[in-house]
């Protein structure tokens, strides 16, 4: 396969280089009065927050080495990639670390995570240039747009591709830039950029706004490519923006955490005065789907927009109205799927995609490029026009063609919900607010997360409390939920890892245990029954199912809703059921054996279980 999910520039020695060169510059700082100098607006929010010792004055000193390393690349002789390469990777680095004068780097996220500032690597700027200029089209003059630009290296590599291609053509490029201080790392590379253009063909326009300002004074311009690393952030405040190390914030009288609730508050006023007639989102709003869905809306005809974000749209439920369009506007070129440990970005810990859009009206086969739960490379087309016509809120899950058409085949049985027998429910502790509750050693016993296994609970592993130490009349379970305690029950762990080979860890649990709310629970009125039910969660089958429509690291009780059941009220499900507790009754059931019997109850025919990866799974 010529497209590979995992890219040659070895980045890791890449950022250490220029770290090197970061730290010898300064080592050999002139000496500054930071009585002259306010603190960088990249860190100005924090000043007042900031545990960290000489905050400011390291501020300061991180900006101006930053500022002097940019300068220095200008007399460097670099190639245009190489200059950008660098200055982008020490303008990142500015924002997750400070730099002493000793040529330390001290960690500090924030402007990073609060900026959505992850910089793109030369390596997936190359991809994407590449993608928009596949077949270009031939005018005399190209406008650019780039709505995230950082310090502007997808913008002028766009740029120099195009002039490369079409040498006589006038280009116009429009960079957007919401940080003064990344602003101003940009205005020094726009003018440094400027040599690499010897006809003089290139006007370079920066704008220091918010996108979302920008697309609503410029809303009826078109441009004929967008290229982008839109930020990846949701308007949501996290506990962790107080707690995590590596953010060494004070929250005084809850100061800090009133003003990023403040910005917030603020961001979503804008976004629903600007656009809430354009804009398909529900839910939090995910900055990353509203930038590329706002650049969209200002494609010319048959002109393309190429980006990089993550991958969750492609199948969260909450991205419907977001698919819907894209799907329904725009043909899709390219869509590729990077998993997280590839670790392109330095401070992303996500899955990424790559995505390339036109703007027409035909519709025709992409190819969608991922890595499988296996670890192997697939490639393989998608026709646009099934999906459009196809059923599941128009999903594009990151599945081969043989379990696509498993896919279709159970799609069709009835589901968990549509039986009222089958309780599907969370778990009854809220961890939160049961704290008080909670004993080592003492109790009622708590199952977690943590203790569930594929068909067994391991609570030796767990570090955490695991009992429930209560008095009847203050009993922190709510009264509709006390009566499951008293079966047995099957829990399954909310948390799911991608990466996992399995993705249910689900297990039967005694009677007389309190399930917390790190797992989700099924509970039925024939205990008889719950074999089959454990045996159809513990599947292939149904992994391969749960990966079609899953779009993050947990399992929902909506989506344990939609997983195939077939017909739970037959003698035949009774009869698989108490095949199923025959197979599951050993300390380590047999993988093959299981599957085997959830088929032939599913009555899954032979072609479609060869086409599958329900056999991988049997592999060690």
């Amino acid at each position: 396969m010529k497209e590979n999910l995992i890219y040659d520039l070895n980045l890791v020695g890449f950022w250490n280089e220029v770290k090197n060169d970061i730290a010898f510059i300064a080592k050999n700082m002139e000496e500054i009065n930071f009585e002259d100098y306010s603190c960088p607006n990249l860190h100005a929010a924090y000043l007042k927050h900031s545990r960290i010792k000489d905050f400011k004055e390291k501020a300061i000193f991180t900006h101006k080495v930053v500022h002097k390393y940019i300068k220095n690349l200008d007399n460097q002789n670099l190639s245009i990639e190489n200059f950008l390469s660098k200055a982008s990777k020490a303008v990142e680095l500015s924002s997750i670390y400070l730099i002493s004068k000793e040529g330390n780097f001290e960690k500090f996220i924030n402007p990073a995570k609060d900026n959505s500032s992850f910089f793109t690597p030369i390596n997936i700027t190359k991809k994407l240039v590449d993608l928009f200029s596949n077949n270009l089209t031939s005018k005399n003059s190209y406008k650019i747009l780039d709505p995230s630009g950082g310090i502007g290296i997808l913008g002028f590599l766009a740029a120099q591709k195009i002039n490369n291609i079409e040498p006589n053509s006038k280009i116009e490029l429009i960079i957007v830039e919401k940080n003064i201080t990344i602003f101003e790392y940009l205005s020094i590379t726009k003018e440094i950029i400027k040599k690499y253009f010897k006809k003089n063909n290139l006007h370079i326009n920066i704008k220091n706004e918010d996108f979302l300002d920008f697309f609503h004074t410029h809303h009826l311009n078109k441009y004929d490519l967008i290229i982008m690393n839109p930020p990846y952030s949701r308007l949501r405040v996290l506990k962790t923006s107080l707690t995590n190390k590596e953010t060494n914030l004070e929250n005084q009288k809850n100061s800090y955490l009133l003003k990023k609730l403040d910005e917030i508050e603020f961001q979503n006023k804008k976004i629903n005065q600007y656009f809430a007639s354009v804009v398909n989102t529900t839910g939090i709003i995910e900055l990353s789907r509203l930038f590329v869905e706002l650049s969209c809306l200002l494609l010319d005809r048959e002109s393309k927009l190429v980006a990089i974000f993550p991958d969750n749209w492609m199948t969260s439920k909450q991205s419907f109205l977001f698919r819907n369009y894209i799907l329904n506007n725009l043909k899709i070129n390219y869509l590729e799927c990077i998993k997280e440990k590839t670790k392109i970005f330095e401070t992303v810990n996500q899955p990424l995609c790559i995505l390339s859009l036109t703007k027409s009206e035909e519709k025709k086969s992409f190819p969608l490029i991922f890595e499988d739960q296996f670890g192997k490379n697939q490639k393989i087309q998608i026709n646009q026009n099934k999906l459009i016509n196809g059923r599941n809120l128009l999903k594009i899950p990151k599945i081969n063609q043989g379990d696509r058409e498993l896919i279709d085949f159970l799609i069709h049985k009835e589901k968990f919900s549509d039986y009222d027998s089958v309780k599907n429910l969370r778990g009854e502790l809220d961890l939160s607010f049961g704290k008080k509750y909670l004993d080592f050693s003492k109790g009622t016993v708590l199952i977690r997360g943590d203790s569930i296994f594929r068909g067994r609970i391991n609570r030796t592993i767990s570090k955490k409390e695991g009992f429930l130490d209560f008095q009847e009349t203050d009993n922190p379970i709510s009264k509709n939920k006390q009566q499951y305690i008293k079966s047995q029950r099957i829990a399954i762990r909310q948390s799911s890892y991608i990466n996992q080979k399995f993705r249910i860890y689900s297990c039967m649990v005694p009677k007389g245990c309190v399930i917390s709310n790190s797992c989700n629970f099924i509970s039925v009125t024939n205990e008889e029954k719950l074999f089959g039910l454990l045996a159809i969660l513990l599947s292939s089958i149904i992994d391969i199912y749960f990966r079609c429509f899953n779009s993050n690291n947990h399992v929902s009780n909506y989506e344990i809703s939609d997983f195939p059941l077939g017909n739970y009220e037959s003698e035949k499900f009774l009869e698989f059921s108490l095949k199923a507790k025959e197979i599951l009754s050993k300390s380590s059931f047999n993988q093959e054996y299981l599957d085997n019997a959830v088929m032939e109850y599913f009555e899954i025919r032979n072609h479609l279980i060869s086409k599958s990866s329900i056999c991988k799974y049997w592999k060690n």
